[in-house]
């Protein structure tokens, strides 16, 4: 069964409202069911505390998720834009970002299924 953008965002509304009100405890058993269903997405709701910035990035999710709905985007490709926009947020300003020959090679790798090596040790 697939769950429609307007239930995702009136559920995040939702959290964002209650987060100020209840503790962690109260919110997952409110939220139950949509945790079941969207546990990474009930975490970023508790966990990003820029209520503009959390609906900023849960908006370029659902965006990537009706591509993919639509048959606009495969899936590694879909999996590949959600990584690329996360990583520039939150990885990239701490250990710099990857030349585009680097992303293609660990593309290419994770296509075949092979593991990327970490070379920051």
């Amino acid at each position: 069964m697939d769950v429609s953008k307007e239930y995702i965002l009136e559920n995040v509304q939702n959290i964002i409202s209650d987060k100020r009100k209840l503790n962690i405890e109260k919110l997952n058993e409110k939220y139950e069911e949509f945790k079941n269903k969207f546990e990474k997405l009930f975490n970023m709701c508790i966990l990003i505390d820029d209520d503009n910035k959390l609906l900023s990035e849960i908006n370029v999710i659902l965006k990537i998720r009706e591509d993919l709905k639509l048959k606009n985007k495969t899936d590694i490709n879909a999996n590949v834009e959600v990584s690329e926009h996360f990583a520039k947020q939150y990885v990239y300003p701490i250990i710099g970002e990857p030349t585009t020959k680097q992303k293609e090679i660990a593309l290419n790798k994770i296509i075949n299924g092979e593991k990327i090596k970490n070379k920051t040790k």
